[in-house]
């Protein structure tokens, strides 16, 4: 960052600069086969909703008019612009959004946390009462896992979805704005599953601090557009550009996607001494993939995430809200570069909040 800054800040999409086309390059090379184009911008919202265009258009091209809905997945969140909410599983979101919701459907996560099986025959099933045809279906859009929730989906399944995706005609983009970049223990989330999607969603980890985001995917899917209909102001600018290409090269170079196998070692082992406490019975699912994880409270338990966060918080461990589906989920993120150590400090402090703040609660233990 400091050696591009006294290189100049020049930040405008209509002009080339060597850090963006450096990027650009090391994307593609560490991105899927097959996946050899990207389109940069700011945040993962904006990758989302290109995603989202170029696959409606590329299946507006091909198919016509008709093929013009969308799956998505209950719970699941992927930005906070018009199209990333209404392709999300939380309506709640969609409360402001005045316009015909019916091309977007939505699927129950196939995690097994809520009372629905997770198998791809649920996933059928939704398609089938929902009248639309597999074929009238543009595409389905997936995150490795929900970030309010942080369980993988069962391999067996989401290589069921690609299969059903291919014959279908329809266009699978995995939102690896969260589980990208390492997070998981693997480069890609989907990784985890052995498939292949038609896009990708990412951002967050990729700079390490500065605002950028990426669409990559099949060139036949994003070469859809001419020039300047497909970008924003501040998209591959040479200082976030610049801090993403070190990132990702110290990502690759320096061990860190190894380090999430082993940072998911030490938070497992937390998650289950927590199932000797006092407070076992208040929680309702507790799990890590790679270097993240989540505790998640029973419903009624809801308002005490908030207060464990405040403890912990206060205590020294720096936590956010509580997410997920009841606003109960203590998310787990620790960076990838941290030492274990500390680790084991900061869970410590965590617990310590736990006991204090269901000491608190009495009615919870």
């Amino acid at each position: 960052i400091q050696h591009q800054v006294s290189r100049g800040l020049l930040t405008s999409y209509i002009f080339a600069n060597q850090p963006r086309l450096e990027l650009a390059d090391r994307l593609i090379e560490v991105a899927p086969p097959g996946l050899d184009k990207v389109a940069l911008f700011c945040t993962g919202s904006e990758a989302v909703e290109c995603c989202l265009k170029s696959a409606l258009t590329y299946s507006l091209n091909r198919f016509g008019p008709r093929k013009k809905h969308v799956v998505g997945f209950h719970n699941g969140f992927h930005g906070r612009t018009m199209g990333a909410q209404l392709a999300g599983g939380i309506d709640s979101q969609k409360e402001w959004i005045p316009v015909d919701r019916s091309p977007y459907l939505l699927a129950p996560y196939p995690d097994g946390l809520f009372g629905t099986p997770p198998t791809f025959d649920v996933f059928l099933d939704v398609i089938e009462r929902s009248g639309i045809e597999a074929k009238d279906i543009s595409a389905v859009i997936l995150e490795p896992y929900q970030g309010g929730i942080v369980k993988l989906a069962p391999t067996q399944y989401v290589q069921k979805l690609r299969c059903w995706c291919d014959e279908n005609d329809v266009v699978l983009i995995f939102d690896e704005v969260q589980s990208g970049f390492g997070r998981t223990g693997r480069l890609w989330g989907h990784e985890h599953y052995g498939v292949t999607p038609d896009l990708i969603a990412c951002g967050k980890g990729l700079s390490c601090s500065l605002p950028i985001s990426a669409a990559i995917g099949r060139a036949d899917v994003l070469d859809l557009f001419k020039p300047g209909a497909m970008s924003t102001t501040h998209s591959g600018n040479p200082l976030s550009c610049a801090a993403a290409l070190a990132a990702l090269n110290a990502l690759l170079d320096e061990g860190y996607i190894s380090k999430a196998k082993e940072i998911e070692l030490v938070l497992s082992a937390f998650f289950e001494s927590q199932k000797t406490k006092p407070w076992r019975n208040a929680i309702h699912y507790m799990g890590a993939a790679g270097a993240v994880g989540a505790i998640m409270l029973r419903q009624e338990s809801a308002s005490v995430a908030q207060l464990i966060v405040e403890n912990a918080v206060a205590k020294g461990a720096l936590l956010f809200n509580p997410v997920g589906p009841w606003g109960s989920t203590i998310k787990l993120c620790p960076p990838l570069c941290i030492d274990e150590n500390d680790l084991r400090i900061g869970l410590e402090i965590i617990e310590e909040a736990i006991e204090e703040s269901f000491n608190v609660g009495r009615k919870y233990q």
